[in-house]
């Protein structure tokens, strides 16, 4: 068997989900969140048009470990950002806000993954192939350029590694 090295410069926590891939680690803000409604995040002591927040970032929720995508940012409410899954259900919630919008030039083009509790892994590949990785070991480096980690199985730890 080959042996692959690996050798990144970057890391990031992957948040499994349905709602987003996988952020590059350029943060554009961060904050906590100040009320909550329905698929938005609301933070008063912002002016997410102004930080050039975009329709594309990826929000991860540091208190629930999940994330979503931004699909608006509107000057006519410039402190509420309408995100597509409902990730704030309470507030106050700490929240970090990834460019990964092509417009913000942090686009994630793919990175390989390093899951420390193994277990089935489905993934999107930078080819835009769904595929599931079964039985993933503990301990275990994916070298896949991978965009987006699904929200399924017991597989848990993973690092994107770029």
């Amino acid at each position: 068997m080959a042996n692959v090295r690996i050798q990144p410069s970057r890391a990031l926590e992957v948040y499994k989900s349905d709602n987003a891939d996988i952020p590059y680690p350029a943060v554009a803000t961060s904050g906590t969140t100040t009320a909550n409604g329905a698929s938005q995040l609301i933070d008063a002591g912002k002016n997410f048009p102004a930080l050039q927040i975009y329709p594309g970032n990826i929000v991860y929720n540091t208190a629930t470990g999940t994330s979503a995508t931004i699909i608006n940012v509107s000057p006519a409410t410039p402190t509420i950002l309408t995100l597509n899954a409902n990730i704030f259900t309470a507030f106050p919630q700490d929240y970090i806000i990834y460019q990964s919008s092509p417009m913000a030039g942090g686009q994630n083009t793919g990175c390989v993954l390093y899951v420390g509790t193994g277990g089935d892994v489905k993934v999107t590949t930078a080819g835009n192939d769904i595929v599931t990785f079964v039985d993933v070991q503990n301990g275990s480096f994916l070298p896949v350029q991978v965009v987006k980690v699904w929200n399924i199985g017991a597989s848990a730890d993973i690092l994107a590694l770029w």
